[in-house]
């Protein structure tokens, strides 16, 4: 429907998907992810805390007459354009009249496995798992978001590059207000979990619910894992 940089839905349009992304854990900001068996979206909703109303793998029904589908380098968002501060999104006194929850019901999604082959643009939005990679930069004691050379102590958005064993590369990007944003990257090789993102065909990926599942090879345990939803 999005046949331009913007499009407003005019039609009694309901989609019903499972939350598989949000701020729980600061890695996305005035976003949560949706997504069903034939693809998945970002809704723009201007307000914090989301993961409280919208925890992972919550079923939610958006109701669409009248919102907005905008093109973000090739990537389509749904949100609206009514916010007074011209913010795309919706806000929070309008979530109860676009978005319903189900009640009483989470579903914990599963990821799609895939390879760095398949990280690409006939992806984006959707929940995946890459397995058997590695951080070429964790060697050097980096952590996951940089800072600015300024007086201002705020991380900003950083992009890792990773590496499966048989030599093909990737990119991570973490948000800097990602909680864990002054960790280190982890050593040794595991599995990501994330969500794919695309802007003007570059494709990255985006971790979610901090899904870090790796093995240090010198400790010989894991570093992080994917929390699971029964721990909301």
């Amino acid at each position: 429907m999005c046949d331009q940089e913007q499009t407003t839905i005019r039609q009694n349009v309901i989609i019903e998907g499972i939350v598989t992304a949000n701020d729980r854990f600061g890695e996305w900001h005035h976003r949560i992810v949706v997504e069903d068996q034939s693809g998945g979206i970002q809704i723009a909703l201007i307000a914090t805390d989301l993961h409280r109303r919208y925890p992972i793998g919550t079923t939610l029904y958006i109701h669409c007459n009248g919102l907005t589908l905008r093109n973000v380098g090739g990537r389509i968002e749904l949100g609206d354009t009514q916010d007074p501060y011209q913010r795309f999104g919706i806000t929070e006194a309008l979530f109860d009249r676009y978005l319903q929850p189900r009640q009483g019901i989470i579903t914990e999604p599963t990821p799609r496995t895939i390879t760095l082959d398949e990280l690409t643009a006939t992806l984006t939005d959707r929940y995946v798992c890459i397995r058997d990679v590695s951080f070429p930069e964790a060697a050097s004691h980096l952590a996951w978001c940089a800072v600015p050379a300024t007086e201002e102590a705020a991380y900003y958005r950083t992009e890792h590059p990773i590496v499966d064993k048989e030599g093909k590369t990737g990119i991570v990007s973490i948000l800097g207000t990602a909680t864990y944003a002054d960790e280190p990257l982890p050593n040794g090789k595991g599995s990501l979990y994330g969500i794919v993102d695309c802007f003007n065909n570059r494709t990255v990926l985006r971790i979610v619910n901090y899904g870090i599942d790796f093995v240090d090879t010198i400790l010989a345990e894991p570093t992080k894992a994917c929390p699971s939803v029964a721990e909301y």
